[in-house]
């Protein structure tokens, strides 16, 4: 870890983990380049524990924007962390720069090109004395974590697939999906069991029973799109201090029957599937069960428990 000591508004913090940032010391450079005149304190952060010393020194010099070099996981990580930092309170507002492997949340406030583009057209707002545009998501919080996509089951079951192509392009996301619908050929099948497996799970919404067992899968959301073209989240920015959640307990053939509704954010009116804004969820099971954060993945141990978090954050457009 390294920081470049100038008075400044912003701070950038460079995941070197991140697809685009392989060798981090150029990155820096270039970013520095980009934002000559404004001065910026610059980090590396070799670690997630980094991120701790980083948010406090941050919030010693009472820097205005934190600009993110990296993607959904580095969000989730450099979120969790400042948070904790600043006690659950405001953050300095992010500008996510792109360099990750999955780009979504930036994706979902329309930001455009490269990590370049976007912090040229940041540097050039703030050089001419102007405020960018801020843009409030809530959060979902789990513990000391925080993201604004959660997934289990099904969702996860995806994902784990997913980085074993070691490849994350849509076209091998879109593979994953194709040879996991494939399987539902023969139901019954050792493939299909593996692909579709449910968890005898009891959930919690709002402090109510959700009355199904054998849960196919959870998603919860406070961004409309899950990327590849997936916007489950069609309510998802209708209520301040909610995400949107979706249990579903449908059959496998079922729920892909369903696909394309799920796909364009159309409810599906069936007793077993929830669709609807909630605050909190609590999760129980009586096994260990995989959940991911951002596209980060955790285990849990029987029982979780997702919340809203208190301020959400600003996200910022240019």
């Amino acid at each position: 870890m390294f920081g470049i000591r100038k008075k400044s508004e912003i701070g950038i913090l460079i995941n070197p983990a991140a697809a685009d940032n392989s060798d981090a010391g150029a990155v820096a450079a270039r970013l520095e380049k980009l934002a000559r005149g404004l001065r910026p304190a610059l980090w590396i952060s070799n670690s997630v524990d980094d991120i701790y010393k980083i948010a406090e020194e941050f919030r010693s010099k009472n820097l205005k924007y934190l600009l993110v070099s990296g993607g959904n996981g580095t969000f989730h990580h450099v979120v969790s962390r400042f948070k904790t930092v600043y006690r659950g309170g405001e953050i300095p507002p992010v500008l996510l720069l792109k360099a990750g492997h999955i780009n979504t949340i930036a994706e979902s406030i329309g930001l455009t090109g490269d990590g370049a583009d976007i912090l040229g057209r940041f540097a050039a707002l703030v050089k001419k004395g102007r405020t960018p545009v801020l843009l409030r998501r809530d959060l979902i919080k789990i513990e000391d974590r925080y993201c604004v996509i959660f997934g289990c089951g099904i969702i996860t079951t995806y994902m784990d697939l997913y980085y074993k192509m070691g490849e994350y392009t849509p076209h091998k996301a879109f593979e994953v999906l194709s040879k996991m619908a494939a399987t539902l050929r023969t139901p019954s099948s050792q493939e299909a069991r593996a692909a579709f497996a449910p968890f005898n799970g009891r959930i919690h919404i709002d402090g109510s029973l959700w009355k199904k067992k054998n849960v196919l899968g959870c998603l919860a959301l406070t961004i409309p799109t899950v990327g590849l073209g997936f916007n489950p989240g069609a309510r998802a920015l209708e209520k301040p201090g909610t995400f949107q959640l979706i249990v579903s307990a449908l059959a496998p053939v079922d729920l892909l029957t369903q696909i394309f509704r799920i796909q364009s954010g159309v409810k599906i009116d069936d007793p077993n599937h929830f669709d609807d804004l909630a605050g909190e969820m609590r999760i129980e099971s009586k096994d260990p069960f995989r959940y991911t954060m951002d596209g980060e993945m955790y285990d849990a141990i029987y029982e979780l428990n997702i919340s809203t978090g208190a301020s959400g954050v600003q996200l910022i457009y240019v």
